[in-house]
């Protein structure tokens, strides 16, 4: 072994501790492998290798920002269904160097500057690559002449070259001795320094008594410490594997457990009832249940409770509300105190709470056709962030008309170009913060936020809105959780006996 690797080997034996705990556990898999023979030693890094590139592209596609085009789910389609690394790796460069680079959090601009810009030999990315392209020339898979300078997004590309190799039978098996050496050395550049792996990982576990159990992937996990206060937002991701960029992001398709035991990545295998997840470490698969990977990857209908894209005038006001629910039972109770809230001269901001199904679109949309009838408000602003209908014949995917405050402020400036004349270097957002506050003509306002808990971060959205907001504008959104404060909170719960008997009639 050369003195380089000896210091190399050291090195990540050291990091093994307090790395990302996955890799951890692969580098102790390798090692018992090594034991074994060289054949057993390059498929595990060959294993290994492709662990990496499924952590790397889980990671990365989890920074993706929520947008109504849907470009995360549609990274995540692809990969749920890829049946070979080389489409793990295509995501790689999708996401950090694609389209789907706009929407890419800020907070992982490093990670993609690692593996976007050119390194000059001497850095961990160059040299990876070049470690990679020796195993590639020694069983000649390559023959090019390696440039001076390389991007660190290059090695994926190449592992997938390596690694489709391997499985098609290319590489004979008394090759294997003498690509261990320079695939390892790869493998120890790219896990002992990309910051994505530097980062806190966790697994989290929502107890019943609402706080979080979190269990600790990499040695400091400090940032995931709120969670288990109680106090903290709910992660609409649910129990799994978390990493922290600004805030906690679900990882899709790595699985784990609250004792992280082991870890399962999709492995292909996809149909419409399941897909396979493999885990690396200990060679075991299972299946998981496809359902939530089946809506199309194409542009959704929208919802049937989104509203007009113009302001039109409704009795005494403006507004964009969509028609009055059909079939909708009165619930007078509700209906009174949701509209003395909303025509009163305080709370700014009302939330009308319950759990999905229970009626909290239909009565608001019922609620609003009502006080268009008034004049307490110039315009009636309905805004949707529906990404379920819940029709007769079930559930079906719709694609949600905001996500963010600047999906907001679009859809805004769209509404009032159609009963003002603004000015062309109108800026959407600032126009926004401006209606809110009460600073342009017209108004007073009333915007509605429906279905809020599906919006990309709603806490951060709601102290945004809630910042600029100014009386006697007003705010309504509708929501299935309730996780901020400084709004009037209206619970709807079930049909009183009379609502139920006029129900039935």
């Amino acid at each position: 072994m050369s003195q380089m690797h000896e210091g190399q080997q050291r090195m990540t034996q050291g990091d093994i501790t307090t790395g990302l705990m996955p890799i951890a556990k692969m580098w102790n898999r390798v090692d018992i492998a090594r034991e074994d023979s060289d054949t057993a030693c390059f498929d595990a890094l060959m294993y290994m290798g492709e662990m990496v590139t499924k952590l790397v592209a889980s990671g990365l596609v989890a920074a993706v920002n929520e947008d109504v085009d849907r470009n995360r789910y549609r990274l995540i389609h692809r990969l749920v269904r890829a049946n070979s690394i080389g489409g793990w790796s295509q995501v790689i460069d999708e996401v950090v160097s694609g389209h789907t680079s706009n929407y890419l959090s800020p907070g992982v601009r490093r990670e993609q500057r690692e593996l976007m810009q050119k390194r000059k030999a001497g850095t961990w990315q160059h040299d990876s690559v070049v470690r990679l392209r020796q195993c590639l020339i020694h069983i000649g898979a390559s023959d090019e002449e390696v440039p001076g300078s390389l991007p660190g997004r290059r090695w994926f590309s190449e592992f997938a070259h390596l690694r489709n190799k391997a499985r098609h039978g290319a590489i004979p098996s008394h090759l294997h001795g003498t690509l261990c050496q320079p695939l390892e050395e790869s493998l120890i550049l790219l896990t002992g320094n990309f910051s994505l792996f530097r980062r806190s990982w966790a697994y989290l576990h929502l107890n019943l008594s609402g706080r979080y159990r979190v269990t600790k992937l990499t040695q400091d996990a400090s940032l995931f410490e709120p969670l288990k206060s109680g106090r903290s937002q709910y992660l609409p991701g649910g129990d799994g594997v978390y990493i922290y960029v600004g805030q906690p992001l679900y990882v899709d398709l790595v699985e784990s457990d609250a004792d992280a035991t082991d870890f399962f990545f999709a492995n292909g295998g996809f149909t419409s009832q399941h897909y396979e997840l493999l885990s690396y470490i200990t060679g075991k698969t299972k299946h998981n249940n496809s359902a939530p990977y089946m809506a199309p990857a194409t542009s959704l209908p929208a919802s049937v409770t989104q509203g007009e894209k113009l302001l039109e005038i409704h009795e005494n006001v403006y507004a964009n509300l969509p028609s009055e629910p059909t079939n909708y039972v009165n619930r007078s109770e509700l209906e009174g105190e949701l509209i003395e809230k909303l025509t009163d001269a305080r709370n700014p901001v009302i939330t009308l709470l319950g759990r999905g199904g229970i009626g909290k679109t239909s009565s608001s949309i019922f609620v609003l056709h009502e006080l268009s009838k008034q004049n307490e408000f110039e315009a009636l602003l309905w805004f949707s962030a529906r990404d379920i209908d819940l029709l007769e014949e079930g559930p079906k995917y719709v694609k949600p008309e905001i996500l963010t405050e600047k999906d907001i402020a679009r859809v805004f400036y769209e509404l009032m170009r159609s009963i003002e004349d603004l000015a062309e270097d109108t800026e959407p957002l600032s126009y926004l913060r401006e209606a809110l506050g009460g600073g342009t003509k017209g108004g007073p306002y009333l915007f509605v936020f429906d279905n809020f808990e599906t919006v990309d971060n709603p806490v951060e959205l709601f102290e945004w809105v809630n910042q600029y907001i100014r009386l006697p504008n007003k705010i309504l959104i509708t929501t299935r959780f309730r996780q901020f404060k400084g709004d009037y909170p209206v619970e709807v719960t079930g049909m009183s006996y009379q609502e139920t008997k006029s129900f039935r009639q």
